[in-house]
């Protein structure tokens, strides 16, 4: 499986802009659209996308929740890496050096 070469803070940020974007991409199909079926189905697929898209954000801020508990616990740093999931590619998270993460 490929690996990512994404920080968790970019996975993050990146899952925030692209619900704003699935949001209005949900507006403008629903402004757009003239069937009251089409915009129900539309509606509902830009909701199950935003849905994944926060459960994925979820699921990385939970993996930088288990680096912070590596560095609390005293994992070396230098041998240690957690690999966390992105819509199923494989991002690595490396612990910091400095023993703390923002």
């Amino acid at each position: 499986m490929e690996t990512l070469a994404l920080s968790v803070e970019s996975v993050e940020t990146g899952s925030i802009v692209a619900i704003v974007v699935v949001i209005l991409l949900a507006l403008l199909a629903f402004k757009l659209l003239a069937s009251m079926v089409m915009r129900v189905i539309s509606l509902v697929v830009f909701a199950a996308l935003g849905i994944g898209i926060w459960s994925q954000r979820a699921n990385m801020v939970d993996c930088a929740d288990q680096v912070r508990a590596a560095v609390e616990a005293g994992a070396d740093a230098a041998a240690a890496r957690i690999v966390c999931e992105f819509f199923g590619y494989e991002v690595d998270v490396a612990l910091p050096t400095s023993g703390a993460i923002n």
